[in-house]
């Protein structure tokens, strides 16, 4: 048994990104150059990054437009499709010790 969709629909996600706190140290400073990236599917954006902070405040809103959805819109409405968010931090090589070789 399976289902089949007749009709697609296109939408648009708007993600509001605010804050993050309490992030992890990810470099010798003791803080962190992070970035969040929104992903639907096989699209994804990322805010910008900001510089050595454990609390960033990115106040951005990501949109991914051309989104395609199979299935009526009630029922994409009643039960919404799931997205990620994944916040990171950017590696600046220059900050990289590689020790001896």
């Amino acid at each position: 048994m399976y289902i089949t969709y007749r009709e697609s629909h296109t939408y648009q996600l708007r993600a509001y990104l605010y804050q993050a706190r309490d992030l992890i140290s990810e470099d010798s400073s003791g803080l962190s150059d992070p970035y969040a990236k929104v992903v639907y599917g096989n699209q994804s954006k990322s805010t910008k990054i900001l510089s050595e902070t454990l609390c960033p405040t990115w106040n951005q809103t990501i949109i991914l437009d051309k989104i395609q959805i199979w299935g009526c819109p009630e029922e994409v409405c009643a039960h919404p499709p799931l997205s990620a968010l994944n916040c990171s931090t950017s590696i600046r090589w220059d900050t990289i010790s590689w020790g001896e070789l």
